[in-house]
């Protein structure tokens, strides 16, 4: 009876580790032994051997049990391995795509230090290249104007050499009068025709006189319009390398970035004030520098009131969405909001930010006055003279004049015997000044004609500049109010409007001129400005992969963008494009029917 507890215990016992299910099978082999033992066992009754058999089968029965029990653990077993190792897989997956993210972030946020760095660089080239250009600019005026200097000091020493010659004619005339006077104090009759002859040649002498004033005059005039030509002109060119015109005033867009006060005091060192809005035009011309800058807007008097700079109140606004909002934080206007339909924005005066100056065009007008002078010149008839004495004057303009006067002095006793003698000798003599003052007028004359025909080719000369000025100041307005912009010897005119390549071009063959042709660095540097998607004129659709520009000239110098021209994805890319403006090689080949904006070019030099 022991023993048959024994197997119960041992087979009843639940599973457990390695030791429970070595102990399992030592018991199991206990009641194996057991059970044989009671088997060889010849004087046990019948039914004891009977209660020998139930036991072996319960022990059977016992066994596969556990066995069952056994193999529901270790399928258990295997699916809580299978999920948690599922679970370990995914989140594994989850970590090494997370990985993957941070490092492709960290790759953009290198290229994109790398951009900032080739800006960087590009900007100090520009810089450099500009202050090349006005060193260069300074020597040139310093060139002209030492010029200038030595084209003065050549007339300072032909004006001491003429007016040597002129004193050496008068020492000459001084002799002259000397040797005349002796003869002049013999000759008293003809002292009242010597008279009448005085007057008129005092008259004709005034005359000249006059005549000269007026060609003084008139040089004076015409250097002082010279003059201002000359200012203008410089003036114009300085402005149009420094200053964007359009529409009558000239635009200057800051590179650096001030508060509002201190630009609009910069804008006044310039002659200047800050940009002034009144027309959908220059509110459209002031989003296409695509800068976050100031214009001369502001409520800083009275909030709520908006006035510009010159104490306009605002009549015609375009404020963006939701703007003005800042109350009285937020008392000065700026530009912002450069792709939406308006773009104003207030701010707060401290903030700093580019601005953008405006000045009025003002040409000073020459008034074209065309100088009265005579036609001809006093031809001195022939008179007669006694005893002519000249006095040569110096002013202190320096310009000599002549003036002659005419001294009759009466012998007091003449005999009579000696007057047919006398009357002789005083016509031989008047014949002798007569031909020697008539070859002097002549000589005057000839001088006065030649200074003539100069003054007249000077006259002709600035003439024909101030003519040639107007019509360049003529066509720059004619152009600028079209909306056209001027650079380096052609106007550039940017479309608001969006269309196919041969449409663009069209619409520019329309206005007179065609597709702009990119042929230098600083057009490049121009068309990039705009920050515009835009057609330009160059196309290789006559061959594939022979770009030519619209006038029919092949391509010499190209600004292709890395990997460009590419013909995407093997479409048809036949046309050129200014997409990529933020780098300095920004064409791009499209298919021609995209719709963009395009610019046209049109050469007018001035």
């Amino acid at each position: 009876m022991d023993q048959l507890l024994n197997i119960y215990a041992n087979v009843e016992r639940p599973p457990g580790n390695a030791s429970t299910r070595k102990r399992e099978i030592q018991s199991s082999e206990n009641i194996y032994e057991n059970v044989l033992i009671h088997a060889l066992e010849p004087n046990r009754t019948g039914p004891a051997l009977s209660g020998v058999n139930n036991v072996k089968k319960s022990s059977c029965r016992a066994a596969a049990v556990c066995l069952g029990l056994l193999c529901l653990l270790l399928l258990t077993g295997l699916i809580i391995l299978f999920f948690v190792y599922t679970k370990s897989k995914s989140e594994w997956e989850m970590e090494t795509a997370s990985l993957n993210n941070g490092c492709n972030n960290l790759r953009n946020k290198r290229d994109q230090l790398q951009t900032s760095y080739n800006h960087l660089i590009s900007e100090k080239h520009q810089l450099e290249n500009s202050l090349t250009s006005q060193k260069e600019q300074l020597e040139t005026r310093y060139s002209q104007l030492a010029s200038e200097k030595d084209q003065l000091q050549e007339r300072l020493d032909t004006l001491i050499k003429e007016k040597r010659d002129l004193q050496r004619n008068y020492n000459n005339l001084t002799e002259e009068r000397d040797q005349l006077q002796t003869s002049y104090n013999n000759l008293t009759e003809e002292r009242d025709q010597l008279q009448t002859s005085y007057n008129n040649l005092t008259k004709e002498t005034d005359q000249c006189q006059t005549s000269y004033n007026n060609l003084t005059k008139e040089r004076d005039q015409l250097q002082e319009r010279f003059e201002a030509l000359t200012k203008d002109r410089n003036d114009l060119r300085r402005k149009l390398q420094e200053w964007t015109y359009f529409r009558g005033s000239f635009y200057h867009v800051s590179s650096t970035k001030k508060n509002w006060q201190q630009s609009r005091d910069d804008c006044l060192q310039k002659g200047a004030d800050l940009m002034i809005i009144n027309s959908k035009e220059e509110e459209n011309f002031a989003k296409h520098f695509k800068k976050y800058m100031w214009i001369g807007l502001t409520d800083a008097e009275t909030e709520g009131k908006w006035k510009w700079v010159d104490g306009t109140p605002v009549t015609k606004s375009y404020w963006g969405s939701g703007e003005p909002n800042g109350g009285r934080g937020e008392n000065c206007g700026d530009v912002k909001y450069h792709s939406a339909e308006n773009s104003w924005n207030d701010e707060a005066c401290s903030f700093s930010c580019f601005w953008i100056c405006e000045k009025k065009r003002h040409v000073k007008r020459i008034s074209s006055h065309w100088f009265t002078r005579p036609a001809t010149y006093s031809v001195f008839e022939r008179r007669t003279y006694v005893n002519i004495s000249v006095e040569v004057k110096y002013p202190d303009n320096t310009t000599p004049t002549t003036d002659i006067r005419v001294r009759v002095l009466n012998q007091a006793i003449v005999e009579e015997e000696k007057l047919c003698r006398l009357a002789a000798v005083s016509l031989g003599l008047l014949c002798i000044l007569q031909a020697a003052l008539n070859i002097s007028l002549r000589f005057a004359r000839s001088s006065s004609v030649a200074r003539m025909s100069e003054f007249e080719a000077i006259i002709k000369n600035l003439t024909e500049e101030g003519d040639e000025f107007k019509r360049k100041m003529n066509t720059f307005d004619h152009y600028s109010q079209q909306g056209w912009v001027y650079f380096n010897h052609s106007f550039y005119y940017i479309s608001t409007m969006y269309k196919s390549w041969q449409a663009s071009r069209d619409d520019c063959l329309q206005r007179g001129a065609d597709l702009v042709i990119i042929n230098s660095k600083e057009e490049q540097e121009f068309t990039r400005q705009f920050k515009r998607l835009t057609w330009i004129g160059l196309t290789d659709t006559d061959t594939e992969g022979t770009w030519k520009w619209v006038d029919g000239t092949s391509l010499n110098t190209s600004y292709w963008h890395i990997g460009e021209p590419n013909s995407f994805n093997g479409r048809d890319e036949d046309c050129v494009e200014l997409r990529f403006y933020e780098n300095k090689n920004s064409w791009n080949d499209a298919a021609c029917n995209n719709q963009n904006a395009w610019i046209c070019e049109k050469m007018v030099p001035l």
